[in-house]
């Protein structure tokens, strides 16, 4: 990563603790669940309809907009933090959201944010 871009690979760390923090939620009165045996370790699919095993592929653990930018801020090449705030990612990953136009992912909704405040990402 060079001294003035974000790489997106920054998000992985935030990704996980997303993760974590939601497997947290479901496993929280049952520690007895398990990760259902088709969907580890090779990514595949449970084709169960009654398997009562966690399932990775089914959980919802995408951060809020606000996380994402608090996150992303902290991560920012040095002259990018003094020139863009938290507040200013988060408008403009609002924007991306609500735009839509087929973007889902994490990594490609930050690309595009901060494509549209003006900052190189790797």
């Amino acid at each position: 990563m060079g001294s003035s871009s974000f790489s997106s690979d920054n998000l992985k760390p935030l990704k996980q603790a997303s993760l974590q923090r939601a497997l947290g939620q479901l496993t929280a009165g049952d520690t007895g669940r398990r990760v259902c045996q088709y969907e580890v370790p090779g990514g595949g699919v449970c084709r169960d309809r009654d398997c009562t095993d966690l399932h990775l592929s089914r959980i919802a653990s995408e951060p809020s907009d606000s996380d994402i930018a608090a996150y992303v801020h902290g991560a920012l090449p040095h002259p990018w933090c003094g020139r863009c705030d938290v507040r200013a990612i988060e408008i403009a990953l609002e924007g991306v959201r609500l735009r839509g136009g087929g973007i889902k992912d994490i990594d490609e909704r930050v690309r595009e944010a901060l494509y549209g405040l003006g900052i190189t990402v790797a």
